[in-house]
């Protein structure tokens, strides 16, 4: 982190809501920050005044809602749209399941007044007003490295470990970091004026829509009076100015007939404000040292009034990546800005495609001669069932929203997680259901089937992990053609993850990726071929991997075989050895940088509960001695991955990489079928199936706060490492493996090793 004496690790350029909350998120957390506002005030007319649920559980969360919500706000429980057909309404926020079930309605200034006076209370951050940035400051090398600019006293340089554009549409710092801006089509202006507000208006009225012919109105109610917006066709503002006031007087009393006293307030063209509606975004939202977020990266249409929503997603997502980095020191890798624009620019496309097709079918209405208003059609699938609620919501969260992960907020290391643990077992049925528990895992027989598996999901909560918790993110799963590779994938994927299937076949993977997609019909899935056993390709998989997903979320370590007779890997390793243990090993290592460049990376290593029966060998680590036997090598090196798990958490802590290793209980999997058919014939009944033995990967993958990293997990729970007398390891034999292993897996054993 940088000196304050030499300039706060980061300045953000611009005092709108995704600043603050950004400036807030990571004072928060410990990083300096100055955030520099060009106006001296923040009391601009017409700004957005919509605080969205999503917005205001955020605000909860860190302890602020209460103290926001007691200044003046209205409540708009409804959004709904007039037509001269009769009043459609689209969304109700009374339903969604939170008790902030409405959007709050706060003058701007209000809600950014209050959020910079939070921000001044914090060490080391300060809210500067009246300083326009007017350029950039580059290191020889081109990179970004603070800012330029001007106040009352003078010019003056201000270093940055980053430096963040939040200084909206007509963004500064975007023009002088040569980022062009792409317009994606807006064909509508809005007028904005405000009128009187009266005790006699309708109660219930909040986000409105009133259609005519060629206009409609927009409708905001607040504590100062209505905002009204009028709506004219791009470019159309000297024509309105030169008509006068006169027709925007009538359309808005003919549409909203309860204005109609108050629309003789407006008395002259200077008392209405111009809102250029724009829908456009940059392809790239950074450069070295820089990074853009809201309407500097992506201008969103007030239509909807979800501008400020997606702004402090913006800021939630940046301040998850962010901390990390900027804690360190050092100056943010360009993988991290560029992986908060990955994760960001999915819902932004979404919701900027939703606002074109709106816009374009206002222009087309206006071209054909028809009126402008919604499909008729709008009215009945508004009135089946749940379409409200689900639409409030989708408009209360957006389509991806982010959960606040900073560390400094949002608790996560092992003291914490026993906390979290101890409270959820403080009850006598939780602590009779944590022996039943143990009881069965003791047992085997009822632990790892099936049985097993269903008698303890029914403790879990039904919302963990929550079903968004991988949006944006990248997973890598080896040994996903089949099995509980396979499930895992589908897993993923349906948590929102972007997976790549590693796989020997690309013809078996490319049929996985085609029975995924009939579960999961919307999934990113990438097929990408790896022999794991074979380490020169593992090296050329890595490279190629890196430079296709520079931040990379979740590795998990599935590839598996037993094979019958001993083989060894091109490389002269012992089979099972290669698979589980040093391919798996050289490749964490390769691509550690994306791991790294990740807010929170995990590596899970698929392990089994035949390693109980073996313990780390004295010697001999490729079983090149005695008879040899499939069952054995395969347990012995599923103990090594289990053994290994606590060495390479602490080689990669610093990296903040948490490492863990699972075993899935017995599965009913292909690899069963071929290699334990006897085994299978036995226990056919008892076995789980593929997606109830990966639970505990995907749940590892996605469940928060994180679990403590170096950990061995069964059915979402720690286990010891090791139950039979006899099998615990000794500290001089897993020693001499990992040096052994380390130095066939081509690691650099002087780092943490």
């Amino acid at each position: 982190m940088s000196d304050p004496a030499t300039g706060p690790g980061c300045v953000i350029a611009g005092g709108g809501p995704g600043g603050m909350v950004l400036a807030y998120l990571l004072g928060r957390a410990g990083v300096p920050v100055t955030l520099l506002e060009a106006h001296r005030d923040f009391d601009r007319e017409f700004r957005g005044d919509s605080l969205h649920p999503y917005t205001l559980e955020l605000l909860d969360q860190l302890g602020l809602a209460g103290e926001l919500l007691a200044l003046p706000h209205h409540k708009a429980r409804y959004f709904r749209f007039h037509t001269p057909a009769g009043t459609i309404t689209t969304a109700d926020y009374g339903q969604i399941p939170t008790r902030f079930n409405y959007v709050a309605l706060m003058r701007q200034a209000q809600f950014l007044d209050f959020l910079a006076a939070r921000i001044e209370s914090l060490p080391r951050c300060q809210v500067r007003t009246g300083c326009r940035v007017t350029d950039l400051v580059r290191e020889p090398d081109g990179r970004i490295s603070g800012v330029r600019y001007r106040d009352s006293t003078g010019h003056h340089d201000l270093p940055a470990a980053l430096v963040v554009a939040a200084d909206g549409r007509f963004s500064k710092l975007r023009r002088l970091a040569d980022l062009p801006v792409r317009s994606l089509g807006a064909t509508t202006d809005l007028l904005w004026f405000t009128v009187p507000r009266r005790d006699s208006d309708p109660p219930e009225a909040g986000v409105d829509v009133f259609f005519g012919r060629d206009h409609y109105v927009g409708l905001l109610t607040g504590t100062a009076g209505w905002q009204v917006g009028y709506t004219l066709p791009k470019g159309g503002y000297a024509a309105a100015r030169e008509a006068g006031v006169e027709p925007i007087r009538r359309a808005v009393a003919a549409l909203v007939p309860w204005l109609a006293d108050r629309v003789a307030h407006l008395t002259d063209m200077a008392q209405t404000t111009l809102l250029s509606v724009d829908i456009s975004r940059v392809e790239r939202w950074w450069r070295p040292g820089l990074l853009l977020i809201g309407d500097a990266a992506h201008v969103i249409s007030p239509v909807g009034g979800n501008g400020i929503l997606m702004a402090v997603q913006d800021a939630v997502t940046a301040a998850n990546r962010l901390t990390p980095a900027l804690s360190s020191g050092r100056a943010v890798p360009d993988a991290v800005l560029a992986a908060i624009q990955a994760e960001r620019q999915s819902a932004i496309h979404q919701v900027q495609s939703d606002q074109v097709r709106l816009e374009r079918r206002a222009a087309e209405a206006r071209e054909s001669g028809r009126p402008i208003a919604p499909p008729a059609l709008l009215r009945v699938v508004t009135a089946i069932p749940g379409v409200r609620r689900r639409a409030a919501a989708a408009n209360a969260y957006g389509p991806t929203p982010p959960h606040l992960e900073v560390p400094a907020l949002v608790k996560s290391n092992r003291d914490d997680w026993k906390a979290l643990s101890d409270k959820a077992q403080g009850t006598a049925l939780t602590r009779l259901a944590d022996v039943a528990d143990t009881v069965a895992d003791r047992s085997v027989l009822v632990g790892y089937s099936r049985a097993g598996y269903r008698l303890r999901r029914h403790s879990w909560p039904a919302d963990d992990p929550r079903r968004d918790a991988l949006a944006g993110r990248t997973a890598l799963v080896t040994g996903a053609s089949s099995g509980i590779g396979m499930a895992a994938a589908a897993g993923l994927a349906r948590l929102g993850a972007r997976v790549v299937l590693v796989v020997r076949d690309e013809d078996r993977g490319n049929q996985a990726r085609n029975r995924i997609l009939r579960q999961v019909p919307r999934a990113e899935l990438v097929v990408a071929r790896c022999d794991v056993a074979d380490l020169d390709d593992v090296t050329r998989f890595a490279a190629e991997a890196r430079a296709q997903w520079p931040t990379v979320d979740l590795l998990v370590h599935n590839a598996g075989v037993l094979p019958a007779k001993r083989q060894e890997s091109r490389q002269g390793h012992e089979i099972t050895l290669a698979t589980h243990v040093l391919g798996p090993m050289l490749l964490t290592e390769r691509l550690r940088p994306a791991l790294a460049a990740s807010a929170d990376a995990r590596v899970v290593f698929v392990s089994s509960g035949g390693m109980y029966t073996q313990s780390v060998p004295a010697g001999d680590v490729d079983y090149r001695q005695g008879r040899f036997r499939g069952a054995v090598a395969y347990a012995r090196t599923k103990r090594l991955q289990v053994a290994f798990t606590t060495r390479l958490a602490a080689r990669y802590a610093r990296d903040g990489i948490a490492v863990h290793a699972m075993h899935p209980g017995w599965a009913d999997t292909p690899g069963i079928t071929n290699s334990l058919p006897i085994f299978r014939r036995i226990t056919k009944p008892l076995l789980r199936d593929a997606t109830e033995g990966a639970d505990t990967i995907v749940w590892l993958a996605a469940t928060q706060p994180p679990p403590p990293s170096g950990r061995f997990w069964h059915d979402r729970r720690e286990r010891p490492a090791h139950y039979l007398p006899g099998r615990h390891d000794n500290a001089e034999h897993v020693h001499r493996a990992w040096l052994h292993c380390s130095e066939a897996a081509r690691l650099n054993t002087s780092q943490n090793g």
